[in-house]
């Protein structure tokens, strides 16, 4: 996921260093937010091709408008705009204007969620001229 620019890792060397490596590191046993799970559905969603072949939606600029309780720094908010633009609302959304507990565990059922309406919004038409 890394060589495809869907996820970074961690680059502090202070968080990589309490778990006994160096950064950029990856800690696969840590929870991950809700905010970070559509983050990583859109990003491997999104075409790249200096990166990879394959992606199916084009990045979407952050809605200025849209989940004001998320940081406006990094890509964070654009992954959730083309999110929302592509795949429909976030799972458990009652609002554009916010995030559903964007620091929330991402459950596993949150996880199966989002993943089905991305997977859907594209392999759910059919694509055949």
């Amino acid at each position: 996921l890394a060589d495809y620019g869907v996820v970074g890792g961690y680059t502090d060397p202070a968080t990589c260093a309490s778990a006994g490596t160096i950064a950029p590191c990856y800690l696969p046993r840590d929870p991950v937010k809700r905010v970070q799970v559509l983050s990583i559905i859109a990003r491997a969603f999104i075409k790249a091709p200096d990166l990879r072949a394959t992606g199916f939606w084009d990045r979407l600029t952050a809605d200025p408008a849209q989940y004001t309780n998320v940081p406006g720094s990094g890509s964070q908010r654009s992954d959730l705009t083309t999110y929302r633009a592509n795949a429909g609302p976030i799972p458990g959304q009652a609002a554009d204007g916010t995030f559903p507990d964007p620091e929330g565990s991402g459950t596993r059922r949150f996880v199966i969620q989002a993943l089905y309406r991305a997977f859907a919004s594209w392999y759910g038409t059919d694509r055949v001229p």
